[in-house]
């Protein structure tokens, strides 16, 4: 998942659990920002591992800057041995 600074707040998260998690981990969505968690599944289960990547400030994003998002998430997966 990637995030940006700004958008946080009003950010729609896939589920209550993870945006609680972000937030006591210290994530605030800024640009090099990685959280990673486990969250069980609905079926109580499965597990999903996910990763949390911050873009920096909306006003600021850039091409390059989404691409250096994405690497870092990835490389945050392969070093978790998350599968993608």
């Amino acid at each position: 998942m990637l995030v940006a600074e700004d958008s946080f707040e009003a950010y729609e998260w896939p589920c209550p659990q993870l945006e609680k998690i972000a937030a006591a981990q210290g994530f605030k969505g800024e640009a090099g920002q990685i959280i990673a968690a486990s969250m069980v599944g609905e079926d109580r289960e499965s597990v999903r591992r996910v990763i949390v990547v911050g873009l920096g400030a909306e006003d600021e994003l850039c091409l390059e800057g989404v691409r250096k998002a994405l690497g870092s998430g990835l490389k945050e997966a392969e070093k978790l041995k998350v599968e993608v």
